[in-house]
């Protein structure tokens, strides 16, 4: 165990981390603020969504060089929405580059298409925000509905169908597997507020 002055050393470097990542997202936001100057009140001089789409690709660089870690990246992508003039908010997918349309609550892919003059605002004040809450709540019942599910696989195997103790197992184990990935899936989606 380290000594206490180690651990407090290594909390103050954390902290000066995620400080120094908020300053840096501040800062980023500030930067494309200032590059989205009206014009003439109809809209913005540059496409919005070819801003957000330079901003991901230089997070992927960023991330790919190692000046990122994933957790800033997606610190940084919560910040990457736009809501055009009906009041649609608009974010793009990391990995895919896809782009994806708010719908009631969920996120649904679609191709934007920006009508001309068409103003965008970038305030996340109205944003859909993730749903981090509920998504620990459905990763924690999927895990226990994961749990019992395998264990019924398991013991129908072995009593029901006389397959022995291996034959539970290999049951009970792919029960678990499939909905842990069903399970880390869904409650992913969510944790993003997609």
């Amino acid at each position: 165990m380290k000594p206490q002055w180690q651990q407090q050393q290594a909390q103050m470097r954390r902290q000066q981390e995620q400080l120094r990542q908020k300053q840096m997202g501040a800062a980023w936001l500030e930067q494309q603020k200032e590059k989205q100057q009206p014009t003439a009140g109809v809209g913005f001089a540059d496409d919005p969504f070819a801003q957000i789409e330079q901003a991901v690709a230089s997070l992927r660089q960023q991330l790919a060089a190692g000046r990122l870690t994933q957790e800033q990246v997606e610190a940084q992508m919560e910040n990457l929405m736009i809501q055009d003039d009906e009041g649609v908010w608009w974010t793009i997918g990391f990995e895919t580059g896809e782009w994806y349309r708010r719908t009631g609550d969920a996120w649904t892919p679609a191709t934007p298409r920006p009508a001309a003059g068409q103003a965008f605002v970038s305030s996340l004040a109205d944003a859909p925000k993730p749903h981090r809450f509920g998504a620990v709540i459905v990763w924690l019942i999927g895990i226990a509905l994961t749990a019992g599910a395998g264990m019924l696989a398991g013991t129908l195997a072995f009593e029901g169908f006389g397959l022995g103790d291996v034959g539970a197992w290999v049951a009970a184990g792919f029960v678990w597997l499939v909905g842990l990935r069903i399970t880390t899936k869904i409650s992913g989606k969510i944790w993003r507020g997609k």
